[in-house]
């Protein structure tokens, strides 16, 4: 290639125009500042979908496993992505690519909250309710619309705006982080990629609180009327992120289509060999073909590489549908608010990240530690995590147990005395000593679930009509309205049995004149309050320390991923892995995850007679599944990270092979002209 050709090259501008006020800025730092700019808030989309994730359960009236199909066209559109590697060799500026892909993945934010816009007088599903109803004799029927109770347009739009999303995020890491690599000399490498990755990292967190602000609106902004958020019939403004999110990609996207093939400065980078190289060698379709073949072929034997990728996808295989659904996992098992819980674990988890990659990078690049030093301090990395997540697999807080669930008794009439096990392994009651008595025989009771707690602050009824309560009032109660339901029935026969009522912790003056050993018969609305904060606060204690010491690792972890394949294959192993974390992590572990808190279920939404959303949990079942699945697939990437300890021990990170990169070049000559 002539040296002016390669001058052209290294200048900011578009479609042959370098405005000279841009030279400037053709740079490594600044392209790094944009990058990891952009990096960061498409880091932010996927967090926001989870953080989302069970107010789109909601709205729709889907499950777990149903919502995770949904939001798995990230993954179908990255897997896709492997098409292009035959092409890969054709793309110049790979910069001016990640802008191109970004500008579509604005359009598939912006795609996803259509579905709000184009039907926002929906009716909410997924038993929520509003109104007054709930006592015999009170319940109204439910009025079954004509079209169907899921949107299934909707649910499809969104799934095509992830998809399209994916195709960004595929792209900007596929070109976006070898073009950073190859541009800058390996021994600044690790400072480099700290700052980057810390700067990524910080998004998910923004990402999750971005949800947590919208959660906090209703989701028909200004018509939320007396409801409040905690209320059965709220529901959060889902969609309110999306326009920001695509509102701000493409602010930025744009931007990076100005900067050069390859930057000026240093000319011993990769970008400057491989851009030697490409310039001697005019290629036809059919050696672009067979270089992709070759460059298969490469990355087949690279042993480093094989058993990188092993590991990668077994540790995101536990991870993804953790992270997935662990807003959810927040809000139930440690019962704290939809809004609050989508921003806890990503807050708490990418402080610690940021502080470990910020450092990891400038103490790498400092001391410039082995290939065999990182990869066994990745081995010890996953110890401590699988020993930290088995202890967190004991953390427990109490199961919330609904009492008259109409779902689980033989008859509609008999819902008030619950027939099933629940009350009477957790009171000692006799199996027919609340079925017999006359709180099951007044009438029936409809399946909308509108929870009611007894005045004891511990026994949760399906609703005042399964309690038995004859009628109600609003009482005034710490400044706030409170509906009380009187004479409930079931209450009083179980206070009877129990002896002296205990003393409630947390509910409202007004009961205070009913204890003292006189059956009790009030309840108010909602489930009775739970204290999980000291067991919650040293579950984040955990997460904080796990984020922190895992990230220590990542800077080193990516150097050895990157170095251990030629420049020249970079992006194409890129392309390669995300494929396969795609096709068998990303896409597979949260529908696997959905399923199985599925599974824990205890108390399903249902509206004219189809199954929706999940509403109680049994947490004890979901906190075994979700950190057995867990800490199974940490054992084995530890496993798998043996491997690349073992062989790479002849790998260099730091510049010692470039002297054999055009050695190699020659080589690759001289066997194409063999063949």
């Amino acid at each position: 290639m002539d040296t002016h050709k390669m001058e052209k090259t290294a200048r900011c501008g578009l479609f042959g125009v370098y405005p000279h006020c841009l030279q400037p800025l053709a740079s490594k730092q600044s392209y790094l500042f944009l990058y990891s700019l952009l990096a960061l808030v498409q880091s932010m989309v996927y967090p926001y979908l989870s953080a989302v994730l069970s107010t789109v359960e909601r709205q729709f009236g889907i499950r777990s496993d149903e919502a995770a199909w949904i939001y798995s066209g990230n993954e179908m559109s990255q897997i896709c992505f492997l098409l292009l590697l035959p092409f890969l060799s054709k793309v110049g500026n790979k910069s001016t690519w990640c802008s191109v892909a970004m500008l579509g993945a604005a359009l598939g934010c912006l795609l996803c909250a259509v579905p709000h816009w184009a039907r926002t007088s929906d009716k909410f599903h997924g038993g929520g309710y509003s109104g007054q109803g709930g006592l015999c004799g009170k319940d109204t029927p439910q009025n079954c619309p004509s079209q169907s109770i899921r949107n299934w347009s909707g649910i499809l739009t969104i799934f095509f705006g992830i998809f399209i999303v994916g195709i960004g995020s595929s792209s900007l890491t596929s070109f976006g982080l070898p073009y950073i690599d190859d541009n800058i000399p390996k021994e600044q490498s690790p400072a480099f990629m700290g700052i980057y990755m810390a700067t990524k990292n910080i998004g998910p967190a923004l990402g999750s609180a971005l949800g947590t602000i919208c959660l906090k609106f209703y989701f028909i902004l200004g018509e939320s009327g007396d409801l409040e958020e905690g209320d059965a019939g709220w529901l959060g403004a889902w969609w309110l992120g999306f326009p920001f999110l695509s509102g701000l990609i493409l602010i930025l996207a744009p931007l990076l289509a100005f900067f050069p093939a390859k930057l000026p400065g240093d000319v011993n980078t990769d970008a400057g060999a491989l851009e030697r190289q490409a310039g001697e060698t005019a290629k036809t379709p059919r050696e672009y073909l067979t270089d992709t073949a070759q460059c298969v072929k490469r990355l087949a034997k690279n042993k480093i590489y094989i058993w990188n990728t092993i590991s990668i996808t077994l540790v995101l295989f536990g991870f993804i549908g953790f992270i997935t659904f662990l807003p959810k996992y927040i809000e139930f098992h440690f019962h704290q608010k939809t809004s609050d819980s989508a921003s806890y674990g990503s807050l708490v988890s990418a402080f610690a990240s940021s502080i470990g990659l910020i450092c990891s990078g400038f103490v790498m690049g400092r001391y410039k530690f082995s290939a065999r030093t990182i990869t066994a301090y990745n081995i010890v990395i996953g110890g401590i995590i699988l020993a930290s997540f088995i202890g967190m697999g004991f953390l427990s807080c109490p199961t919330i147990t609904i009492h008259g669930n109409p779902s689980t008794s033989t008859s509609l009439n008999s819902i008030h005395g619950n027939p099933s096990t629940s009350l009477n392994s957790l009171h000692g009651i006799p199996s027919t000593s609340l079925n017999s008595s006359s709180c099951s025989l007044s009438c029936s009771c409809n399946s909308v679930f509108q929870p009611v707690c007894g005045v004891d602050g511990t026994t949760n009824y399906f609703s005042a009509c399964a309690a038995g309560c004859s009628s109600s009032s609003n009482e005034t109660m710490a400044g706030d309205s409170v509906r009380i339901y009187h004479n409930c029935s079931c209450l009083e026969i179980k206070s009877q049995q129990l002896g002296t009522v205990p003393k409630p912790t947390s509910l409202p003056s007004p009961f205070a004149s009913t204890l003292g050993g006189v059956p009790v018969k009030d309840a108010t609305d909602g489930l009775c309050p739970q204290d999980c904060n000291m067991v919650f606060f040293l579950a984040m204690g955990i997460f904080f320390l796990v984020g922190l010491i895992s990230s220590t690792g990542r800077v080193g972890s990516t150097i050895v991923f990157l170095r251990a394949v030629e420049p020249r294959d970079k992006s194409a192993s890129l392309i390669i892995v995300i494929s396969m974390l795609s096709l068998f992590a990303l896409l597979p572990s949260p529908i696997i995850f959905g399923a199985l808190l599925d599974q824990t279920c205890l108390i399903w939404g249902s509206e004219c007679g189809i199954r929706t959303n999940c509403l109680v949990y049994d947490t004890d079942k979901m906190r075994r599944m979700t950190f057995g699945l867990l800490t199974v697939s940490i054992f084995l990437s530890t496993l798998a990270d043996g491997g690349v300890w073992y062989h790479s021990k002849h790998l260099k990170l730091y510049g010692e092979n470039d002297k054999n990169l055009e050695l190699r070049v020659v080589k690759d000559k001289m066997d194409t002209i063999k063949q």
